[in-house]
């Protein structure tokens, strides 16, 4: 689908001073469908666990630490999902123990889950990512241990287990500069990326309980140079899988998976953009894509919008077509 990308100055659009906020500890939100309900959380410098969700009743706010006793985090990015099918939601986080901790509730409220000790992992070194796999209908945590091997703690019929995934199927070590890792599901595929030492965007993949890696830099053809962070999205419309990443000179590139394989596009930024996280998100029709990142230098927070050429809004004064 021929589509066509718009940048944008979310602090001058919205008339705001530049972020002051460190950006390498950014929140991490999900929706709760079946609740009918929005949530961010997020760490303090504290250590605390906090949560901001939305209800009819607008916006409330909870210090998990304080009134659930979650253990103290380490201030890194944590990661929360909804499991739909079983009336629950988790929140999972990197303690100052080196565990993977889970908050998790259901009917009867908050609850603490020491994910590394159910499991029996591993000391952990970077904050956790994960899913619901609805196909089998089990839930992936994944992180990174002290040896930078990618983990998986997965949960099936009531029971936590751990894997190194890097021992027992290969692939490169992840980059010491970006332990954090970004997950995702597309027709039942499993894809898990991550950047190695060398400045390669790297995937772990699964069908059928099976995971390969693939150097999806060297299948795109884009020069190595992945700088600190990376983020994943996909799109059922498109039927495709987008990663993005910022390279050592400040440029976006976008890795795109497509019938004939791996693709790359540069996308068009006005000024580079710094190595603090990136992220996206697909529109819930799935006809357009958000790219948000800081800019080098003065922390600016920038968008990049795709949408297709037929959805496109008029020119505003002054604005050329690119």
């Amino acid at each position: 689908m021929n589509g066509i990308w718009i940048a944008v100055d979310l602090t001058v659009e919205s008339k705001t001073l530049p972020s002051t906020i460190c950006l390498r500890y950014a929140p991490h939100g999900h929706v709760f469908e079946r609740q009918g309900t929005r949530h961010v959380n997020y760490i303090t410098e504290d250590g605390h666990l906090h949560e901001m969700w939305l209800d009819s009743g607008g916006w409330h706010h909870s210090d998990f630490t304080t009134s659930e006793g979650a253990p103290v985090a380490k201030v890194l990015t944590p990661w929360s999902y909804a499991f739909e099918t079983q009336y629950t939601q988790h929140v999972d986080y990197l303690g100052t123990d080196k565990h993977i901790h889970e908050m998790w509730w259901d009917t009867d409220g908050w609850h603490h889950n020491d994910l590394t000790e159910n499991a029996q992992g591993v000391a952990a070194a970077g904050a956790p990512t994960g899913f619901v796999f609805s196909a089998d209908n089990t839930q992936h945590v994944f992180y990174t241990s002290a040896d930078f091997h990618i983990h998986e703690l997965v949960w099936s019929n009531g029971q936590w287990t751990d894997q190194d995934l890097t021992g027992s199927f290969g692939g490169p070590a992840v980059s010491n500069q970006s332990p954090r890792l970004a997950a995702v599901v597309l027709n039942q595929m499993k894809f898990l990326f991550f950047l190695s030492s060398d400045g390669h965007v790297w995937a772990m993949q699964a069908a059928n309980g099976s995971w390969r890696p693939v150097d999806i830099t060297a299948a795109a053809g884009t020069p190595a140079g992945a700088d600190a962070f990376v983020c994943a999205c996909v799109s059922e419309v498109e039927n495709s899988v987008y990663i993005y990443y910022v390279n050592d000179s400040g440029n976006v590139f976008e890795l795109w998976l497509g019938a004939a394989g791996w693709h790359a596009d540069v996308l068009p930024t006005a000024l580079p953009a710094d190595n603090a996280p990136i992220t996206s998100y697909v529109s819930a029709t799935g006809r357009t894509r958000q790219v948000i990142y800081s800019r080098l230098g003065n922390l600016d927070l920038s968008a990049l919008t795709w949408q297709p050429l037929i959805d496109r809004p008029p020119l505003r004064p002054g604005q050329g077509r690119s």
